[in-house]
């Protein structure tokens, strides 16, 4: 049986380009092109893309200054 924590993490995750661009509501070309230059925080599990809804909130939630 599944921890509370592996659970959440699974809900997490976001296994190949096609999800995170689904995620993001962007085409698969755009999100493949934005990981090649950086600009998605991503990690590669051998040739499976790997994303987390966190990690791409941060990073395309803007930031409050104070």
């Amino acid at each position: 049986m599944p921890t509370h924590i592996e659970s959440d993490l699974a809900a997490d995750l976001l296994l190949g380009v096609e999800a995170i661009a689904q995620y993001l509501g962007l085409d698969k070309r755009q999100v493949d092109w934005q990981i090649r230059k950086g600009q998605i925080p991503v990690t590669r599990m051998g040739r499976l893309i790997v994303g987390s809804k966190r990690a791409l909130r941060a990073r395309f939630t803007p930031q409050a200054t104070a």
